[in-house]
């Protein structure tokens, strides 16, 4: 137990500026404090910490763009899951190997294969400079803002849509529910999150 306390006493800790961080880490290497005491006091820190960030405009004004731009996102990525669902459930759910040996399927695959990856790219690198300009704009403030925008993503993003036509591709739980969240997950979620990481790698650095 105390071993995870002192894991997340760093991880913790990780969210204050590297001269205080170090600081703070020999501080408690010295005081011998318990690693229960040691992390409710950086966790008291980095609190008071990011509530003085909140004294700037900029952090304010990537929040209120993350309801709007979560939304947009998750509505974005439900229309890109639901168009390529049809297309996947074509080859994946009615497979023969006998196609692999018919030209016309090749000159099928090509073009349909070539607009779904098109429009994965695109959602992935337009999620991922979405979240390169919030933490832009959030500056320190990114880690509350991160979370925030990830509880938009996921939880206030828009619900499955009752799909009148293709009803034997979205009947099906997968095509309906699980896609839709995976592509959400690994088209918006991640690429938004390493743009954030990439911001606050560079504001360091700058």
């Amino acid at each position: 137990m105390a071993d995870q306390l002192s894991r997340f006493v760093e991880i913790a800790s990780e969210m204050l500026e590297p001269d205080e961080r170090d600081a703070v880490r020999g501080d408690i290497a010295e005081s011998g404090a318990s690693a229960r005491q040691a992390l409710g006091d950086v966790l008291g820190l980095v609190a008071r910490r990011q509530a003085a960030l909140w004294k700037h405009w900029r952090p304010w004004l990537a929040l209120a763009g993350l309801v709007p731009l979560g939304m947009l996102l998750s509505l974005v990525a439900r229309r890109t899951a639901d168009g390529s669902a049809i297309y996947i459930w074509m080859y994946a759910n009615n497979w023969d190997w006998a196609l692999l040996d018919n030209p016309a399927f090749w000159l099928i695959l090509a073009p349909y294969a070539a607009k779904i990856l098109l429009a994965y790219f695109i959602l992935s690198c337009v999620a991922c400079a979405s979240g390169f300009a919030l933490a832009s704009l959030s500056r320190q403030a990114v880690y509350t803002n991160a979370a925030l925008f990830c509880l938009v993503v996921l939880i206030l993003g828009p619900p499955s849509r009752h799909i009148v036509n293709n009803q034997a591709v979205f009947s099906l739980t997968f095509y309906s529910a699980i896609f839709p969240l995976i592509v959400q997950t690994m088209l918006v979620l991640l690429p938004s999150l390493w743009g954030m990481r990439w911001a606050a790698l560079k504001e360091k650095h700058a």
